[in-house]
């Protein structure tokens, strides 16, 4: 059956009849007159509202009142309707129009006199199936195969193809291609795809993360879960730095206390200490009541770890210190913080068997760090670092204490005292401490004990002067310190 516009050129064109091709799917085109229109195998013509040519609208008040030239209308074909909206002729455009149905046919006539066609081959249904076939088949592969970056990368490479090929064909090929079915199609196995990658490594990340979280600083867990070949959870020999902090008559204070205050006091501090070590991008050992022990260089290998050590190591002890004064100034007797440093060889890994996963490193570095900060208090210091992390700090300055044999050891431990970390109201020069020290070493205890009474006198605060005065008293001739207790 003929539509009003096909009937239209027909009439105007003088033609009798309408010659039809088809083949064995349906219509290729219609023929009217001299004119050819394509048209799917059903015999729809597909309607280009955005490129058809302008079609000129009189109001019909012009013709009835005569105020139109009557040649204004001669050799055209003329369509009669409605733009009132209450007479139920109103449709909608591709491009969001409410128009006239009239206007609809009108745009059918401009398009057929143009010659100019918007077609749907019979193939572009093939096509649109083996894009979506092909793509669907590509995003799922890649997406269980490779990162979620790279297969977003795909994604958006896909369906700027299907839209960009799309586009071009329809505003240089006038041709009509359905890109909606394989874009959705491609979306859809992303999100499959990836939804069966996430659901099957998300019990192995949950894990990790609730494993991992409590013990290493947030950047190493994000660096832990990229790259899981750096993780093994069996024991295996590593270089770590070590720093241990304990705070000075803590129990006494406990006890003397409220018990609502000092939770809040020791949470605050622990929380602040944490954040340092995580700063740092160190790892937490574990915590002992207020006690932290932190290692460095595990489960990543960290090349500069001692300096790391070190770093985290003066930073806590700049923040205890204040911590302490400020509410020592309240009248809370807080004690100050003392910090061991030390660096060697131990065993890091997984040494709660199968029912409790606790990672963390055993060998003696870890008990010399430990003996380290208990030995503050004999010594009178508040930092106290081995030669070992020295070595890996080039360049800092410090004050030398002597070779400490520890309780329980029977070999000497080479140790220092942070310039960083000491009073320099009370302590004596660098310069002179370190003359005065280098002759007890050289067995000159005569000398050294003159040298160091007079800087008792001058600076009766240093710790590390009154430890030496007493010793030569007491008839020491070298820095040799034996420690009879922990």
């Amino acid at each position: 059956m003929p539509s009003l516009s096909a009937e239209a050129v027909r009439v105007a064109q003088g033609a009798r009849n309408y010659l039809l091709r088809n083949n064995s799917s349906g219509l290729l085109d219609a023929r009217i007159g001299a004119l050819t229109v394509p048209v799917s195998v059903q015999g729809d013509m597909w309607l280009d509202f955005g490129r058809s040519p302008p079609v000129p609208f009189i109001p019909v008040a012009q013709v009835l009142g005569g105020k139109l030239a009557p040649d204004a209308l001669r050799g055209r074909i003329v369509l009669v309707g409605s733009s009132a909206v209450g007479l139920m002729d109103m449709q909608s455009s591709p491009l969001g129009e409410h128009i006239p149905g009239v206007q609809v046919h009108a745009v059918a006539l401009a398009q057929i006199l143009s010659g100019v066609h918007l077609q749907r081959p019979g193939w572009t249904a093939s096509v649109e199936a083996l894009a979506l076939v092909a793509g669907m088949l590509l995003v799922g592969l890649v997406t269980q195969r490779k990162s979620f970056k790279f297969s977003i990368l795909l994604v958006a490479l896909l369906l700027t193809l299907l839209l960009g090929g799309t586009w071009y064909a329809f505003t240089v090929e006038h041709l009509l291609l359905d890109v909606a079915t394989p874009a959705l199609a491609v979306l859809l196995s992303f999100l499959v795809a990836g939804s069966t990658r996430h659901f099957a490594s998300e019990r192995q990340h949950r894990w990790l993360r609730q494993a991992f979280s409590r013990y290493v600083s947030p950047n190493k867990v994000a660096y832990l879960m990229a790259h899981p070949e750096q993780l093994q959870l069996s024991g295996r020999r590593q270089i770590c730095s070590f720093v241990f902090t304990d705070l000075a008559n803590f129990t006494t204070l406990i006890e003397h206390s409220d018990p609502a205050q000092m939770v809040m006091l020791i949470n605050a501090y622990l929380e602040a200490m944490l954040e340092i070590v995580f700063r740092h991008e160190g790892t937490l050992d574990r915590i002992m009541g207020d006690a932290l022990v932190v290692m460095f260089s595990a489960p990543v290998v960290q090349e500069d770890h001692r300096q790391r050590a070190l770093d985290c190591a003066l930073e806590m002890h700049v923040f205890a210190s204040a911590y302490a004064e400020r509410w020592q100034a309240k009248g809370v007797a807080w004690g100050h913080t003392r910090i061991g440093v030390h660096c060697g060889e131990v065993i890091v890994g997984n040494f709660g068997g199968k029912a409790l996963f606790d990672y963390r490193a055993l060998g003696d570095p870890i008990n010399t760090a430990a003996r380290l900060e208990t030995v503050n208090k004999h010594l009178g210091t508040r930092v106290c670092i081995s030669e070992a992390i020295l070595e890996g700090c080039p360049g800092l300055p410090v004050r030398p204490v002597g070779r400490l044999v520890l309780k329980g050891k029977t070999q000497w431990l080479q140790t220092y005292e942070p310039v960083a970390a000491t009073d320099a109201r009370a302590c004596a020069p660098l310069a002179d401490y370190a003359g005065a020290l280098a002759l007890l070493q050289a067995g000159q205890s005569a000398s050294a004990l003159e040298q160091f009474e007079a800087l008792a006198a001058r600076h009766p605060q240093d710790p590390l002067v009154a430890l030496h005065l007493r010793r030569l008293h007491k008839g020491a001739c070298d820095d040799l310190i034996v420690l009879d207790s922990k």
